[in-house]
């Protein structure tokens, strides 16, 4: 139970001193009210020798203390009142006295909660949502945008832009948390990191919503929104830092930076009332920033209440995932190989990917890595503003970093979208079409389904190069532009070879996780094999929900 400060008028009864091991006073006695209700007082050694001339058999006081499990009757196992002073006068009005001494006989009438409720994730990848409240504060962990519909079938954003923000609540495509969307409610939104699963409902919360991210995590959403062409913007944002804790009301939130796929992510420890949730988020301990979490096993609270864990990979596959690198190690194998171009399909935002690649070439001989401006742009963001270990298209440290523009990208930020600051920076280290065809052997090139056209124009040759496709596998048989993209390069005869390790955790991980904080219930979220759980981890342990189901902690 909480321990409640509480104050008490009563008479002493079998007052009783006692000496401690090291030979210090205390006092134990039970206080009963008018009505005859009793409970047993402890003075401990400090506020004994302070008030023990006040305290005499018989006499009526008022008592200020902490009532709670942490002082308990050894006889009955009843909580009692753990005394900090002897009021001189009762300053309370004595309906307050009297409802305290209800919260003695009915403790669980005035134990103030910790609620959470999964609006979307307890059995589906992406869309997360997580909503935590007090009776004077609430959060909201995430507010993102399924991957698929109810029925499998792909969700499509743009059909959401059809609709009114009411519509898509009462459809259950948004969640339904009227605070999210009212001007100065005690609501506050927590982003976890910038993928589009985690974030992506986030522009139809209210503008005076205060929103809590890391600083990376904002660049990347504002760099995906400047060149999607998107007209909203983060308001209110408050930046988060690793370890360092802040309050929504009467909740505290922890931040741990978690090594994942995407730059910048956190798990979060959200404490009220003693009470404990660990959101874990999207992580991992095979990439290259997996040190982080030892530091969070060695600060993080051991043995909280609800553990809400991802399981992306469960069922997937079984053996450890390979570490960034390893995939290092491969990538210089196969350049080393490779005669011609080296054309690799890798997200811009997979900062530890793109590190990996550009590692390897610097390790071959005469290799240059030849990226479009939109992935110089979020290099050079992140080198500039977080982390200065980011390489990025440099005359003074990354002269082996080339830069190629995509001509409808270059068309739609000048014409369209009106932002030539995006593009003109990187023309210095530019590369053209006569340059790339015949350098053709040296470059390693990071490519996606929207530059097909520019591969058409640049390459002649195709032969003696490698595609090398470092996505997630399950984008390479569903039909769209990813499927026609490598359909594509195998009608040019060049070979396809995938180079990757998930962005989430194996199950080592993922024991690994629950070693550290020891959860007395595990909650299975980000995942399609919520049932697999109770086989994985200790059966008792785990506790499967549904979407809006509402959990008392």
């Amino acid at each position: 139970m909480t321990q409640t400060k509480i104050i008490l008028t009563g008479t002493i009864k079998n007052l009783k001193v006692h000496t401690t091991k090291k030979g210090e006073k205390m006092a134990l006695a039970d206080f009963e009210s008018e009505n005859n209700d009793i409970i047993e007082v402890v003075f401990f050694p400090h506020a004994w020798k302070e008030y023990k001339v006040k305290i005499k058999e018989g006499k009526i006081v008022t008592l200020c203390g902490e009532f709670g499990d942490k002082v308990q009757n050894s006889k009955t196992g009843e909580n009692g009142l753990a005394i900090s002073f002897v009021v001189p006068r009762v300053k309370k009005t004595e309906e307050a006295l009297i409802t305290n001494w209800d919260l003695i006989k009915n403790p669980q009438k005035y134990e103030k909660s910790l609620n959470l409720k999964i609006h979307r994730g307890t059995n589906e990848i992406g869309g997360t949502c997580v909503e935590i409240w007090t009776d004077n504060a609430r959060i909201v962990v995430d507010m993102g945008m399924p991957l698929v519909n109810p029925d499998k079938t792909p969700f499509d954003e743009k059909e959401t832009e059809k609709h009114s923000r009411d519509k898509l609540i009462q459809d259950n495509i948004l969640p339904n948390i009227p605070s999210l969307y009212e001007d100065g409610s005690n609501t506050a939104l927590i982003i976890s990191h910038s993928h589009k699963d985690h974030y992506g409902f986030m522009k139809y919360v209210n503008s005076s919503c205060p929103v809590y991210l890391g600083f990376g995590t904002q660049l990347l959403i504002e760099l995906t929104n400047t060149f999607g062409d998107n007209k909203w913007t983060i308001n209110n944002a408050k930046h988060i830092i690793n370890g360092k804790k802040f309050n929504i009301g009467d909740i505290e939130i922890t931040p741990y930076l978690m090594d994942h796929a995407a730059f910048d992510s956190y798990a979060f420890l959200i404490e009220a009332h003693g009470k404990s949730i660990l959101y874990s988020g999207d992580f991992r301990l095979h990439g290259r920033t997996s040190k982080e979490f030892q530091w969070f096993c060695n600060d993080v609270k051991k043995t909280v209440d609800y553990l809400l864990l991802e399981g992306t990979t469960i069922g997937r596959q079984t053996e450890l995932f390979p570490t960034e690198e390893e995939l290092e190690e491969q990538f210089v194998k196969t350049f080393n190989k490779t005669r011609g171009i080296n054309l690799i399909y890798v997200s811009a935002h997979n900062i530890d990917r793109i590190k990996s690649i550009y590692f390897a070439c610097r390790r071959c001989k005469n290799k240059i890595l030849l990226i479009d401006f939109y992935t110089a742009n979020v290099l050079k963001t992140l080198n500039k503003k977080v982390d200065s270990t980011i390489p990025f298209p440099s005359q003074l440290n990354y002269k082996d970093i080339r830069v190629y523009y995509p001509h409808f990208l270059t068309n739609r930020m000048l014409e369209h979208v009106k932002k030539p600051e995006t593009v003109r920076p990187f023309r210095p280290h530019k590369l053209g079409r006569d340059e790339i065809d015949k350098m053709a052997s040296q470059l390693v090139m990071i490519v996606r389904p929207t530059v097909q056209y520019d591969l058409e124009r640049y390459l002649k040759k195709y032969e003696n190069g490698c595609f090398i496709y470092s996505m997630w596998h399950g984008y390479k048989d569903k039909p769209g532009k990813t499927k026609d993209f490598l359909d594509f390069i195998a009608s040019k005869g060049m070979p396809i070879k995938d180079i990757h390790t998930s962005g989430h955790a194996d199950l080592f991980g993922l024991k690994r996780m629950v070693e550290a904080v020891k959860p007395k219930h595990i909650v299975p979220i980000h995942t399609e094999k919520a049932k697999s759980y109770k086989e994985l981890f200790s059966e008792e342990n785990v506790r499967e929900v549904d979407d809006g189901q509402t959990i008392q902690v």
